[in-house]
């Protein structure tokens, strides 16, 4: 089943009812945060041991999972996993998170899976307005704080389309506080903000790592 990315991270608590995650697309600081928020969710909260995997092996994990319940895979590769798989892991007591960056293997596996109702795809790709949106309108409610419509419209317009910058870009303004109350003090937070070369460089640092140290 596919669904929304920025839905998946507001709303996490309604989508822990699954066996497999396919965390897919292009956008990779997307990718990670869906990945760090599922990690912290089982390990944290349900109790989960968790086992990382560069590559699916069918009689590896499915002999770990066997013995072992409540275990979370996280896997880079899809290697030997396919469609039957989603049936024979279904009732092993594990989850399974797969993070598979778009590649022609990649893209036709996930059009097989994607009306599949036992596992979650989410296709990570830059935000667009109505997602940026849907986030701001959270830290909004969490803060307890509402924007005039010209401020509102300025800091949808100035966020950046990639998640862990906007993030951390949303993290800075809503520290204002009261102080929230102008374009000068949102243009000036975000001026402050982090550099172009420092976005270059977690960009080309991300593609070569998926998965990292917990």
């Amino acid at each position: 089943m596919k669904i929304d990315p920025v839905e998946f991270i507001l709303n996490l608590d309604n989508y822990i009812d699954k066996n497999f995650y396919f965390v897919s697309g292009n956008e990779n600081s997307l990718m990670e945060k869906i990945k760090d928020i599922i990690i912290a969710k089982f390990k944290n909260n349900l109790n989960y041991s968790i086992n990382k995997k560069n590559s699916y092996d069918h009689n590896n994990i499915s002999s770990a999972g066997l013995f072992q319940k409540n275990e979370l895979f996280i896997i880079s590769e899809i290697g030997s996993f396919d469609e039957k798989s989603l049936d024979t892991l279904k009732d092993r007591g594990s989850v399974y998170v797969f993070i598979i960056p778009n590649s022609p293997k990649n893209n036709i596996f996930k059009r097989k899976i994607m009306n599949k109702q036992n596992c979650y795809l989410l296709d990570c790709y830059s935000l667009n307005k109505e997602a940026k949106s849907k986030i701001i309108n959270q830290y909004c409610n969490i803060n307890n704080i509402k924007f005039e419509k010209d401020i509102y419209w300025f800091l949808l317009d100035s966020l950046d389309d990639k998640y862990l910058f906007l993030e951390n870009e949303l993290n800075k303004v809503f520290l204002l506080g009261k102080k929230l109350n102008s374009i000068a003090s949102i243009k000036t937070t975000l001026a402050k903000n982090i550099s172009e070369g420092e976005k270059i460089f977690f960009n080309i640092l991300s593609k070569s790592s998926y998965i990292i140290d917990l």
